[in-house]
């Protein structure tokens, strides 16, 4: 799954787990859409010790939520309800690209799960099986915050544009 870069940002204490925030410099996307794919996964899952294990690894609950993944510019709230509650948008005016990137994230990777199953047979299990056990990403950390800028644009000036086929926002 490639590089995804990170600067280490303060700890977070829930309990007795220490959590390490992590700000992504390269790789926000395909993190993203993990995280999207292991809630439809947890959303379409019977209910049982699975799904509470998958859920409680997205959501960390104490006095304010933590969730695995945070979005900076998730400015409808479209990501959070998402992963908090299994929201799905409806049809609603998207006001960013981002809040578009998000919707059409959601509805793709549930159209997944749908054509995989169908494809395969198999359960989801077993997809999510492959997904923690297979995937793997190389992971590097910046300590210098003013080498964000020169390793984002490296990585990004060496590769192909991320959506070739941007067309302007539309309605979600």
């Amino acid at each position: 799954m490639a590089t995804v870069v990170g600067v280490r940002g303060s700890q977070q204490f829930i309990g007795t787990d220490v959590f390490n925030a992590v700000e992504v410099v390269d790789g926000q996307q395909r993190l993203t859409t993990l995280v999207l794919l292991a809630k439809a996964i947890e959303l379409a899952l019977s209910p049982g010790k699975d799904k509470d294990a998958l859920a409680e690894a997205m959501i960390k609950n104490d006095e304010h939520t933590l969730l695995l993944l945070q979005t900076n510019h998730d400015y409808a709230s479209i990501y959070t309800r998402f992963i908090r509650d299994g929201f799905v948008p409806q049809a609603v005016l998207c006001e960013s690209q981002a809040d578009q990137n998000l919707v059409d994230g959601i509805f793709e990777v549930q159209a997944f799960l749908q054509e995989w199953t169908e494809a395969t047979g198999a359960d989801l299990l077993s997809l999510l099986a492959n997904i923690k056990n297979r995937l793997v990403f190389l992971y590097h950390e910046i300590n210098d915050e003013k080498l964000v800028y020169t390793v984002f644009e490296v990585l990004n000036s060496r590769g192909l544009l991320a959506s070739p086929g941007w067309t302007k926002p539309r309605r979600c």
